[in-house]
């Protein structure tokens, strides 16, 4: 029976962050009882699709699931359970704002089955958490790791970023020291990168706050890569850390170019050969699962083989241990240089790529100029 993972979305915040483009929205918390009845219906109807399929993951992400009360939490995964073949040691994760949590949610969530927490966490110092516009201190991030760990909670991520305003190599330095010594097992550092019509992008456009270089951006990345390691963290993929064996599964079924199923506003997938999407607004999406009972597309785009190559070649570089050739081989039908050779060649000579036996992988210069390396490749 195929495995494939299943991302369902709540694009509902408390207060949308001053950074975020993603689809997510605040001030529209009357809409949650009627989105909610239509990703049940979605769900439902994924009955019918996946009935050859075991679902191996599911990620509860957003916008901040954890704004919603855990009893529906609850009754969601519920539903996911009956309709569908989930795998008895499924990885099931949830995605929280520390502001959002308390004692009992995260208590009824892991009796639920969610057995991986991940946090927003950004940054240990107040003032910096200020200007990103988030609603939670760092206090509230160490009680919210207390009560998942009294809960039972044993993998959970916290979310840094670095390249903040006034942000110096010091303060990120904190950060991770306090991420890790309250025993999170996951980490995830992003560089902030201001989009267009978020209220940071007008801030930095109007000088209001000034956003660290490139150069400082990648000492302060590379500074903080050094002091996970020696945490015993290691990195298995561009901006992702872990101890061994507390890799996120469901991310690894994206970064290997698998098959996944999407739920909810905006939600991606990519199966059957196709890639397809919801509608994105949240009205949008709770009028079209009712017209179209209990299936909403906004657009699907058939995949070909060479398209599914690429991707598996690009999706798979971003992790540290790169491209395992045999099994791509065992995908495709022939060898990876077989359509690469001369690309690949070239990137080797400049220092971005190697290979030995068994993968084909970035350097870590290759893994700063990722960009480059899938331009290189594609052109």
């Amino acid at each position: 029976m195929k495995e494939v993972g299943l991302y369902l979305h709540f694009p509902f915040c408390l207060k949308k962050c001053k950074y975020c483009d993603f689809h997510s929205f605040d001030g529209e918390q009357d809409l949650m009882p009627a989105y909610i009845d239509a990703l049940r219906k979605e769900i439902s109807g994924l009955g019918y699709i996946l009935t050859d399929c075991s679902i191996k993951t599911i990620y509860m992400g957003g916008g901040t699931p954890t704004l919603f009360h855990e009893d529906i939490l609850k009754e969601i995964l519920e539903l996911c359970h009956y309709k569908l073949n989930i795998l008895s040691d499924a990885e099931i994760t949830i995605e929280s704002n520390p502001a959002t949590l308390n004692r009992r949610k995260l208590s009824v969530l892991r009796n639920s089955g969610i057995n991986r927490l991940s946090i927003g966490l950004q940054a240990r110092q107040d003032k910096h958490l200020i200007t990103l516009g988030r609603q939670h201190t760092a206090q509230d991030f160490i009680l919210a790791i207390e009560w998942a760990r009294a809960e039972g909670f044993e993998n959970i991520n916290a979310d840094i970023l670095l390249s903040l305003p006034g942000q110096i190599c010091k303060d990120l330095s904190e950060t991770i020291d306090m991420a890790i010594e309250s025993s999170i097992t996951h980490l995830s550092l992003y560089s902030l990168r201001l989009e267009e019509k978020t209220p940071l992008y007008d801030e930095m456009l109007s000088g209001d706050i000034v956003l660290p270089e490139d150069d400082e951006d990648r000492r302060m990345f590379h500074e903080a890569k050094d002091q996970l390691l020696n945490y015993g963290f290691d990195r298995y993929e561009i901006s992702n850390f872990a101890r061994s064996g507390m890799e996120c599964a469901h991310n690894l079924i994206y970064w290997h170019n698998n098959e996944y199923v999407g739920c909810g506003s905006s939600a991606h997938s990519y199966f059957g050969k196709a890639r397809y999407a919801n509608h994105a607004g949240i009205k949008a999406y709770i009028e079209s699962v009712s017209k179209m009972g209990g299936q909403t597309r906004e657009f699907i785009a058939r995949v070909d083989t060479g398209e599914e190559r690429f991707d598996t070649l690009m999706l798979g570089l971003r992790l540290t241990k790169g491209v395992d050739k045999t099994e791509f081989e065992k995908r495709f039908g022939y060898d990876i240089n077989f359509f690469y050779k001369k690309k690949i060649e070239r990137l080797i000579v400049q220092g971005l790529l190697e290979e030995d036996g068994r993968n084909l992988y970035c350097t870590q210069r290759g893994l700063d100029l990722q960009n480059y390396v899938i331009r290189s490749l594609m052109d």
